[in-house]
């Protein structure tokens, strides 16, 4: 059977390609490891997790004597911020060490990726770049918590499973087709991190469909939609349903204890204390709901409604330190419209290409599903970071399409001029760089907030010593809301 990968233009990787992917990489890594270890003090859940890594190592000291009663993820995440830990010392740093490399090689993975998907270097440096200043990604990238991990393991899935169609994976049975096997190791370690990491799981089980039903459409094979799932099962539920949950099993080595050898229903039987892990977790997710009035509906996050707040503290010289998680409004904005013209060329040709499909496919498997999870009350705008990396690629497919125009490249250094300039602007709100009450509100640009629901305490008994804390409750606000962190 021959692959729909003859119909797309083969990728010529050059010197070029390898300066431009340094090049990229090594400016996400300066910009988020330099100044990693500020603030000193923990930011948002940081303290939560740090306490669970603490636990990985069996300390019982500092940070670590934090008392810890609920376990709701997967200890993927928190082992890499433990490895950071004895790596570099269990401090700030050593913490945030392995989340910012996380960051940093999302950034390389999307140039690759991109580049599988597009004609044109300029328009996968562009989709690259702008994920290396994207202000969500890159302050998780600068945080002791687990979120970032899993656009990093599914970029590297979606890469993955892109290089299994190059390397003409389709119409072979599974064990000849390592990149498939690596495209569900990769999805494994992201649900290993979060759960979130499912969405991928989802996506790549659709995009592998949606291949299979194109090549059997375009040879004009009946019943395509059949003949393909006949001969796909075999490979997905290897790919991403053993393989993904041997690769859960393993990263609870050492965390559970029982016989292996036990009938899964047995008394002792490790099998069934990894089984009632999951139960614990599943019921925590569904039953918890926090009254917080950061919480925003997933409908709201792409219009960057209502930006997180993860850090506040104001200075004994009266100047503000602030981190924000949000989004860039010039790359958030125009990418929603990238999305929509990505669907539309989707569904108006008549050959399959790379770009629209794929970019359409993983933004809506890794963001929709959250619109009627939205019902529940306990969701914020983080939650919309793993599709951040589609939102990049739409953009970049768009700047794929102009290249037969001879401005293209013209458009696409001034928007990539004009984020970068909005990313300056807003680094002291990213960074907790002190601001003067004047130079913050310069930079909120919504404020129908209405009365604060929040209030700061002071903790003389902090996990690394005293600090200040915030502590939430109330309803969120209604309409745009980028202020409501204003000091009280």
């Amino acid at each position: 059977m021959s692959s729909a990968a003859e119909s797309w233009p083969r990728t010529v990787w050059s010197v070029a390609d390898w300066i431009t992917l340094t090049g990229l990489t090594v400016f996400a890594g300066l910009i988020r490891f330099i100044g990693l270890a500020d603030p000193v003090g923990f930011i948002y859940d940081e303290h939560f997790y740090v306490a669970l890594a603490c636990r990985v190592q069996n300390l019982a000291s500092g940070a670590c004597s934090v008392p810890l009663e609920i376990v709701p993820h997967p200890p993927l995440g928190e082992l890499l911020i433990a490895a950071g830990g004895r790596l570099f010392g269990n401090g700030v740093f050593g913490w945030r060490f392995f989340p910012a490399l996380a960051g940093t090689l999302t950034v390389a993975l999307a140039y690759v990726l991109a580049r599988r998907l597009f004609r044109s270097r300029a328009a996968a440096g562009l989709a690259a770049f702008l994920l290396a200043i994207d202000f969500m990604h890159f302050v998780n990238s600068r945080a002791a918590l687990l979120d970032i991990f899993v656009p990093f393991f599914a970029t590297a899935a979606f890469l993955c499973i892109v290089l299994d169609r190059d390397s003409g994976g389709a119409g072979r049975p599974w064990f000849r087709r390592p990149w498939l096997i690596s495209s569900g190791i990769c999805a494994g370690a992201a649900i290993a991190s979060k759960w979130s990491g499912f969405l991928a799981l989802a996506g790549l089980i659709t995009v592998l469909v949606w291949w299979g039903v194109s090549d059997r459409r375009r040879q004009g094979v009946a019943n395509p939609l059949d003949k393909t799932i006949r001969d796909l099962w075999g490979p997905i539920l290897v790919a991403f349903v053993v393989v993904p949950a041997v690769c859960n099993c393993l990263v609870y080595i050492g965390r559970i204890h029982g016989s292996v050898i036990s009938l899964p229903w047995s008394d002792g039987s490790w099998l069934a204390a990894w089984g009632q892990e999951q139960v614990r977790m599943y019921r925590f997710h569904t039953t918890f709901a926090l009254m917080t009035s950061f919480r925003s509906p997933a409908w709201s996050w792409p219009l960057l409604m209502r930006p997180q707040p993860y850090f506040f503290e104001r200075t004994a010289g009266g100047d503000i330190r602030w981190i924000m998680a949000g989004g860039s409004p010039l790359v958030w904005w125009s990418g929603l419209l990238a999305i929509v013209y990505c669907g539309v060329r989707w569904i108006r040709e008549k050959v399959p290409t790379r770009a629209a499909g794929f970019i359409v496919i993983g933004f809506l498997t890794s963001y929709a599903l959250y619109v009627p999870l939205s019902l529940r009350r306990s969701v914020w705008i983080s939650y919309f970071l793993p599709a951040i990396p589609f939102l990049c690629l739409a953009l970049g497919a768009v700047l794929d399409d102009l290249t037969r125009f001879r401005w293209s490249r013209t458009v696409a250094v001034v928007y990539a001029g004009a984020a970068l300039a909005l990313f300056a602007f807003f680094y002291p709100t990213l960074t907790a760089t002190p601001l003067s009450p004047y130079q913050r509100e310069l930079r909120i640009w919504f404020d129908d907030c209405g009365s604060p629901g929040w209030h700061i305490q002071f903790d003389p008994t902090g996990p690394i010593g005293p600090q200040k804390r915030i502590l939430d409750s109330g309803a969120p606000p209604n309409g745009w809301c980028w202020g409501e962190t204003r000091p009280i």
